[in-house]
């Protein structure tokens, strides 16, 4: 059944299929490719006798490159997996879409602390804890957007009947619709942010944990 609904929707938008099958081989590639480095790098530092280089200040393209190829390409994957399980299932690939668009902003952040673009502090994994966010969300809603308000926008039109043939036709609410799906984005939005800060929080070094939006006060 898998197989065939693939194929089904390889028939049917073969772009979008096909780029979410190169998006796992680029992301996998990405992520090996950050932790050989990463491996090169511990070993490089623990040979040196201390001396800091000053390329560390700077901007490693090659690092960002790594970065921006590993986010597309898991989230693009991760985009056309929801969107083949919501030909069959929509609201289990609603639900799905929040673990699995955490999962891959997190990832990133491990591959950022893996392969960093510069030097690594809480200021740059908060900003890029925020570019990552929108960005899946951008990339979620290119993909599943359009079937996500056709379902919303079903329930609320209701049928009328023409004056002059007699015939029923459906008027849609479309500010309705779009206020709910404003109010659906938010919410999933939040949801995978929360997420991917607490996958964050507990698996990766102090260093990579987002800096609060709200400092704490002193105490008095």
């Amino acid at each position: 059944m898998i197989w065939k609904n693939a194929l089904d929707e390889f028939k049917r938008s073969p772009i979008a299929a096909a780029s979410g099958a190169v998006g796992v081989l680029v992301g996998a590639l990405s992520l090996l490719l950050a932790w050989i480095q990463f491996q090169t790098a511990q070993l490089g530092t623990s040979s040196s006798s201390g001396a800091v280089s000053s390329s560390v200040v700077d901007i490693k393209p090659a690092n960002l490159l790594l970065v921006i190829a590993f986010f597309l390409a898991t989230t693009i994957a991760c985009a056309s997996v929801v969107r083949l399980l919501g030909r069959k299932h929509e609201l289990a690939a609603l639900f799905v879409s929040v673990p699995l668009a955490a999962l891959t902003n997190f990832a990133t952040m491990l591959v950022i602390y893996l392969a960093p673009p510069r030097v690594l502090s809480q200021e740059l994994f908060t900003s890029a804890n925020d570019l990552a966010l929108y960005a899946s969300a951008a990339i979620f809603m290119s993909f599943c957007g359009q079937a996500v308000l056709v379902d919303i926008a079903a329930p609320s039109r209701p049928l009328e009947k023409d004056g002059e043939s007699g015939v029923e036709k459906k008027n849609s609410d479309g500010i309705g619709v779009l206020f709910l799906g404003i109010i659906l984005l938010i919410i999933w939005t939040s949801l995978v942010f929360a997420g991917q800060i607490r996958l964050s929080r507990t698996f990766l070094p102090e260093i990579a944990h987002p800096v609060d939006a709200k400092p704490n006060k002193p105490a008095t």
